[in-house]
């Protein structure tokens, strides 16, 4: 069944190409399909209030254990106080109206123009956790992507919008605890440079986010090899993730995986465990 899919995968591609000389792609907003099952799935929902509830009910344990810390490079922050770290969008604010909106292709400036006036779509379950991570004495971290682009006197006027969005899904947070690729010197697209500063002054309990790349360093060159073969050398111990079907990252990592893969690439991947494959595409224990 894989192998006939494949060819017709391929069938379909050869079809497509040979005809693109006379086709012309429709001008305005598309919906991909991960987009229409984010906007209407019960599942969808079901898997971010699975991915916080179990969250949930590791908090205590995690806070108390002061000898725990969910990066394996942290090994003497006993005396550091908890903290948790985010990443943003379809983690904490949904995208999806975005998406059903935009003309492509897509841009960091239509994305902040859309965010600027409307207001942000929490992901089910997050203020919920969040509330009781702080009831617990928990300091709550925002990592996003999302880049600064200087505008006039204001360096990063993203900012303020990434700000406001999450406090539109429910969790008050100061720009303090809100960290945007290229606010600062070396701060890039990957995340670890950005975990590694709140390591120095926090224990860091728990990583929430919805991309390899929120959890671990280097992912896009390890990204086949660490779905499939479980647990990789400098990977988090403690990290909630939810769906993820709308980014960039899930499309290239789906392009690049067989078709077993294409049919769990939203897969929640709790407290460490990566769901495996069987022969078959089903998923074992």
């Amino acid at each position: 069944m894989i192998r006939r899919g494949r060819t017709f995968l391929i069938a379909a591609t050869a079809v497509t190409l040979g005809a693109c000389t006379t086709t012309t792609l429709p001008e305005g907003p598309s919906t991909h399909p991960g987009i229409e099952w984010v906007r209407t799935a019960a599942e969808f929902d079901a898997l971010a209030l699975q991915a916080y509830g179990m969250a949930g009910r590791a908090l205590e344990e995690k806070v108390a254990d002061t000898s725990w810390s969910a990066l394996p490079e942290q090994t003497d922050a006993a005396r550091l106080p908890p903290a948790i770290i985010y990443d943003v969008d379809e983690t904490v604010v949904s995208n999806v109206e975005f998406q059903l909106s935009f003309v492509p292709p897509f841009s960091d400036e239509k994305l902040n123009d859309w965010n600027a006036n409307n207001k942000a779509t929490a992901i089910p379950g997050v203020a919920e956790f969040s509330k009781q991570a702080r009831d617990l004495g928990v300091t709550l971290f925002f990592l996003t992507n999302r880049p600064c682009m200087p505008s006039g006197t204001d360096p990063c006027p993203q900012k303020a919008v990434t700000v406001g969005d999450i406090n539109e899904a429910g969790i008050p947070v100061g720009p303090e605890h809100v960290m945007l690729s290229y606010e600062q010197p070396g701060w890039n697209k990957e995340k670890k440079n950005r975990r590694d500063v709140i390591a120095k002054d926090y224990r860091v309990i728990m990583l929430m986010g919805d991309d390899l790349g929120d959890f671990i360093p280097c992912s896009r060159r390890r990204r086949r090899r660490t779905v499939r073969g479980g647990r990789d050398h400098g990977e988090p111990r403690t990290r909630h993730r939810s769906t993820r079907r709308l980014l960039g990252q899930w499309l290239v990592h789906t392009a690049e995986s067989d078709a077993r893969l294409l049919d769990h690439g939203a897969a929640a991947v709790i407290r460490g465990h990566i769901p495996r494959l069987d022969t078959t595409g089903r998923l074992r224990a």
